[in-house]
């Protein structure tokens, strides 16, 4: 029998709810999660992590897409101009950045609520996607939780792309190196994933054919230097050379299919 993987202090249920709702208070008054990555980390690390999420996705035009934590829609916006006929759907617990996805000039649906209680019906998606977004959720019931409700609502064979940040690059985020309040920033629990809890985490959901990659795998600094030549060379790391982007990628990215 192998070894159980350790993980870090589950918080209890009373924190994990007063948790969500410190974090709730905090998105509503910070940048919209598309303005800050555009300025603190350049266009070209937000064009590699959104075209990594796109090619996994196997979109066909006219499907019908969740956003799980949508913030400003800056993955929805991105997908319209390539899928102009996808029907895309957003979810988020704050409501001001979803006032931004909304003054957008594209059509989306989006609504304010709780990632581990989807208001739609099973088998209503043909892909979802969640970045950097479960990693956020402050106990394991409660990331189980979400991704179960993920399954449900897609449809047979429907596909879910997640990103996280990567544990194996910033494990000096939190006191302990797994789990707990960001260092810098009190407001925000995450959960720092491995490839492998990451796979365990997705197939305990229900989700199969799990395939886990690194993304962003060069420094913000270099790309602003190199440019747009930084995002071929981030893709060729992580399409050809799997297991140095699972090293040195900032995110890892899951790619499964509901069973």
């Amino acid at each position: 029998m192998g070894l159980k993987r350790k993980r870090g202090p589950i918080l209890s249920i009373p924190d994990v709810k007063s948790q969500k709702d410190k974090e709730r208070r905090y998105r509503e008054q910070d940048l919209p999660f598309g303005v800050y990555t555009l300025q603190a980390k350049t266009k070209w690390w937000n064009e590699i992590e959104l075209q990594n999420v796109v090619r996994q996705l196997d979109l066909v035009d006219g499907g019908r897409l969740l956003d799980l934590g949508s913030s400003d829609g800056r993955l929805l916006e991105y997908v319209h101009k390539r899928f102009p006929r996808c029907r895309l759907y957003g979810i988020d617990f704050a409501m001001n950045p979803l006032k931004v996805l909304t003054e957008k000039p594209f059509p989306s649906f989006p609504v304010c609520g709780d990632v581990c209680e989807l208001p739609y019906k099973s088998e209503s998606f043909d892909g979802a996607v969640s970045i950097q977004v479960i990693q956020h959720l402050a106990s394991r019931e409660e990331r189980i939780r979400c991704l179960k409700d993920i399954c449900r609502s897609l449809k047979a064979k429907g596909h879910l792309v997640i990103t996280v940040i990567n544990q194996k690059k910033w494990s000096d985020l939190v006191k302990n190196g797994k789990e707990g309040l960001l260092g810098n920033n009190e407001n925000l629990y995450v959960y720092l994933y491995d490839p492998e809890d990451l796979s365990q985490d997705l197939s305990e959901a229900g989700f199969k054919n799990v395939k886990i990659v690194g993304i962003n795998n060069l420094h913000r600094n270099y790309l602003k230097r190199i440019k747009g030549s930084g995002v071929w060379l981030d893709l060729f790391l992580t399409r050809y050379l799997r297991s140095v982007s699972l090293q040195k990628g900032s995110y890892l990215l899951a790619r499964c299919t509901k069973q």
